[in-house]
């Protein structure tokens, strides 16, 4: 039965909650595994691969701006957002493979083939991801709704982490890395285009000339969106625990195989934040949730840091402790977005959706790059040898990534947020009221 109000049905929400269910089976295997299979498998050494994934983002910062003006500016027969949905469902299930297809050729050639794939890749997950986040936009109007979509969003998101880590040794064990990289690309596959027939464009954008300074200028002036992104950007240009896990697992525990009880001791509570974040917000504000979340996870990292990682149960109950802050940020930010959108819509009359929600992926491939590029730097800074017994400066270089580095991060992330973030959930209930007024009225005078 549907909510009061609530214009979305219960399948079409289900189908839509598949596509980033594979989407992030996709980013997953990727952002968690495409550095070891690199390095450990590969031979790439971690400088090269850091180097690799930080120019990559370098394009994005070109890329993913552009591709959000052209969803701004585009309006296809078939819908703004969805062609691109449908699109990239078999395109990035694709290009994620070939990721892992690193042919047995000359070391130059293997460092080329992995720039240019992973530079496609990146291109590829934004066309999946700003129309994806979007389309919650114009499926629905109310704001509850469209909160409970991003959030639920996001568990399904979780859930796609899970079965990857869940399943990623087991199947490379037995398959290698390409043929774990297939048959986890054909199940991503298959989620992502669920959505095909089921999910439909509710309202249509309003057409208009939509220039390229018009849509810029609207950025660049909500400056809300842009100091927010500027704290997830800090947040997750330090998030190197769960980078580091394959190494903390291999090198420092003495046990890869214990990489996948770790990970779904991050991941699980995740699932449980994307079903409790509503009643915090409801609660407290997404603000106050913001600021507590970000004083609980810099006691946990301090905490973990001086407990250190000899006994393995500490170590559990930390990566639960960790996984449950990280998944609170993850809910959110689409949040937070989606609000910000209000705010520079009722500041310009101009509503930037598609370069707004491509500003929260670049961040997010943004921050992931540059906390890569510090895995492989602070690997190779701290003598690290693949396959070979570590140094001491080595493994208290992997245990800092797990640790201390995040803590920094998280640290400026709230001094930002708490200093320079403004808005209420009263102010974006306001902006949103008079949104939909002004809209109302120019559809009145149009008509006349």
């Amino acid at each position: 039965m549907k909510k009061e109000n609530y214009e979305t049905g219960t399948k079409e929400k289900a189908v839509y909650y598949s596509y980033f269910l594979g989407q992030n089976m996709l980013y997953f295997i990727v952002n968690q595994y495409a550095m070891l299979y690199f390095t450990d498998y590969v031979g790439i050494t971690a400088k090269v691969v850091g180097t690799i994934f930080l120019c990559a983002r370098i394009w994005d910062a070109v890329d993913d701006p552009m591709f959000g003006v052209i969803v701004d500016k585009a309006n296809m027969k078939k819908g703004k957002y969805k062609p691109w949905m449908n699109f990239v469902s078999i395109a990035l299930p694709v290009v994620s493979f070939l990721l892992f297809c690193i042919p047995n050729i000359p070391m130059g050639g293997k460092i080329a083939f992995a720039a240019v794939i992973y530079v496609l890749w990146g291109m590829t997950y934004t066309i999946s991801d700003v129309p994806g986040f979007a389309m919650a936009t114009v499926m629905t109007k109310n704001i509850s709704e469209r909160n409970e979509m991003l959030a639920t969003s996001r568990l399904f998101a979780v859930l796609g982490l899970m079965l990857v880590s869940l399943t990623i040794i087991p199947l490379s064990n037995r398959f290698g890395w390409t043929g774990a990289a297939l048959i986890i690309g054909l199940a991503a596959m298959i989620f992502m285009n669920l959505q095909r027939r089921k999910v439909v464009e509710k309202y249509k954008a309003k057409e208009e000339n939509v220039t390229l300074k018009k849509i810029l200028s609207c950025l660049f002036h909500n400056k809300y969106l842009l100091i927010y992104y500027l704290c997830i950007t800090l947040w997750l240009a330090t998030s190197t625990s769960t980078l580091t896990l394959d190494y903390f697992t291999k090198y420092n525990l003495n046990d890869s195989s214990l990489v996948g009880v770790l990970m779904a001791a991050a991941v699980l509570p995740m699932m449980a934040d994307a079903l409790l974040v509503q009643g915090l917000i409801k609660k407290f504000g997404k603000n106050k949730v913001m600021i507590g979340t970000c004083i609980f996870y810099m006691i946990v990292l301090l905490a973990f840091n001086f407990a250190g990682y000899k006994n393995f149960s500490t170590v559990v109950i930390f990566m639960v402790l960790i996984g449950l802050s990280q998944g609170i940020f993850n809910v959110m930010y689409p949040m937070y977005t989606a609000d910000c959108i209000e705010y520079g819509t009722w500041k310009s009359g101009e509503r930037a959706t598609g370069i707004s929600f491509s500003v929260q992926t670049f961040t997010t491939k943004l921050g992931q790059a540059i906390a890569s590029a510090l895995v492989g730097f602070i690997l190779d800074g701290t003598g690290f040898v693949p396959n070979a017994v570590q140094s001491e400066a080595s493994l208290n270089g992997i245990f800092s990534m797990m640790t201390i580095v995040p803590f920094i991060g998280v640290a400026a992330m709230m001094f930002v947020f708490i200093f320079c973030y403004k808005l209420k959930d009263s102010d974006i209930a306001k902006f949103t009221e008079e949104n939909a007024k002004r809209d109302a009225e120019l559809k009145e005078t149009e008509a006349r």
